[in-house]
């Protein structure tokens, strides 16, 4: 009799529609993905369907690093951060790479995604904004980018992790960075929050065309949009790590478009991480300026050009393309070589000055973080030794980010290190000040602190007690 049981109830299964055996295995164990077509949202869907009006909000932060040559985004949600594999035709670390490039087909038609009919690409984006050269079109462009990416984001959670979210109310914010000098460019910030917002309105409409109705219910709150220096959310891993320093620290981020040089120092104060900016700026010495001038240097007009989308060419490549010898490259090199080192040292000798320069490190090593794609073309990194070489500086290693699940990263886990930063709660970012903020503080004692020499910054200084002078 058991047996005819069993039999009879597998040929009931077996005859069931297609539909219905997929509904009655409604999760993949593996990624717990729902996988019944109707419970799929839509890719400008920002809420699950079948949420109970007495569910939970979960607040779900969207990291947005939007990059010159790269696009990467980590979601925190649920006590979790998740890198979105943006770039799914791509393996390993590449999956998390989308490229900064917006494709336009026969038609007029704007897609991150290569059609079969292209007519042309525009891969500077960034740097129009960058440049100060935005018109209508341009910021157009980058609406339907960021609008498109915002899409592909939300879908991947809500389809890959609907285990997790599926029953609670999301309530979303987006988080993006900003190459920043030290007082920060109010206009560019309240640039970057307008475009942001007019993407994630477009996003949600099922056949956005490019006109905005202002329909204030679907746009994402100004208040929910942040934007941060860049070099926060780089170092947000590290200070956030069991293998942070105290003390001052100096950072070397190399993209496409800029070179960012900045001291900082690590400390807490009340339980808050804190990062005082001592001296910093942005500069446009990244990857891509580095072709300009040796172009502009060389006054060759050969049509050879590297692909934007790709590896950044070797010495011997660039020598072969442009027909000029390797000895050529190198002397057209000097003058961008000396720009960056004296931009470095002029970025040391202020925040000596301005600051405590009785600081230990300035003396046995201030640790020095570089990071950032361009940081792996070797132009810049020979520069790093040579800068290591001639002064006092600890090579910094950023730490693994352990609390980012992104499966096949290859253990390059600084390519997402801006996105991770960017996914913090606005609240748990550091606070940034002004060197003049903080150093000295003010105190009705005569006597300044000889150890920290008024900056009470320096860990738990043993005589002022971190008060900066002697009471």
């Amino acid at each position: 009799m058991f047996w005819k049981y069993i039999k009879k109830r597998l040929q009931k299964k077996k005859s069931q529609p297609v539909e219905k055996q997929t509904a009655a295995r409604k999760y993949e164990q593996d990624t717990g993905r729902v996988t019944h077509k109707e419970t799929q949202p839509q890719i400008w869907e920002t809420q699950f369907g079948n949420v109970p009006e007495n569910a939970k909000s979960t607040p779900v932060i969207i990291g947005l690093d939007f990059g010159t040559a790269f696009t990467k985004v980590v979601i925190s949600g649920a006590g979790q951060k998740y890198g979105v594999p943006l770039n799914n035709n791509k393996q390993g670390t590449e999956k998390y790479l989308l490229p900064t490039c917006l494709y336009e087909d026969s038609k007029g038609n704007y897609s991150i995604e290569n059609p079969l009919d292209c007519q042309r690409f525009h891969t500077d984006l960034k740097m129009q904004l960058l440049d100060n050269t935005l018109d209508s079109s341009e910021k157009n462009r980058i609406i339907h980018y960021m609008a498109q990416v915002l899409q592909r984001s939300r879908h991947w959670l809500m389809t890959e992790k609907q285990n997790v979210f599926h029953s609670e109310r999301l309530l979303w914010y987006v988080n993006i960075g900003l190459p920043t000098e030290i007082d920060g460019d109010n206009k560019l910030k309240n640039t970057y929050k307008e475009l942001v917002g007019e993407a994630w309105y477009s996003s949600t409409e099922p056949h956005f065309k490019g006109e905005f109705p202002n329909d204030s219910e679907r746009k994402l709150h100004p208040e929910r949009i942040g934007v941060f220096p860049e070099f926060v959310a780089q170092v947000q891993g590290y200070i956030s790590s069991p293998q942070r320093k105290h003390g001052v620290h100096f950072l070397v981020d190399v993209g496409a478009a800029t070179l960012d040089a900045t001291f900082f120092m690590v400390h807490r104060h009340e339980g808050e991480n804190k990062h005082p900016i001592l001296d910093g700026s942005v500069k446009k010495y990244g990857t891509t300026y580095l072709v300009r001038h040796r172009y502009k240097e060389l006054g060759n007009q050969n049509s050879w050009r590297p692909n934007p989308l790709g590896k950044f060419p070797t010495n011997n490549e660039f020598a072969t393309g442009l027909s000029v010898t390797l000895e050529e490259i190198k002397s057209c090199d000097k003058k961008f070589r000396k720009q960056i080192i004296d931009h470095i040292n002029l970025r040391r000798r202020n925040a000596k000055r301005k600051t405590a320069d009785i600081q230990p490190e300035w003396n046995e090593g201030v640790p020095m973080i570089l990071c950032g794609g361009g940081a792996r073309v070797n132009f810049y990194r020979e520069e790093v030794v040579n800068i290591l070489t001639e002064q006092k500086f600890d090579k910094l290693n950023l730490p693994n980010l352990d609390k980012l699940l992104a499966p096949n990263i290859d253990g390059n886990h600084d390519r997402l290190s801006v996105a991770y930063g960017l996914s913090f709660d606005a609240y748990n970012l550091g606070e940034i000040s002004r060197p003049d903020e903080i150093v000295p503080q003010e105190s009705t004692s005569k006597e300044t602190c000889s150890k920290c020499n008024g900056t009470g910054l320096y860990g738990n200084c043993p005589r002022c007690g971190g008060s900066g002078f002697v009471q």
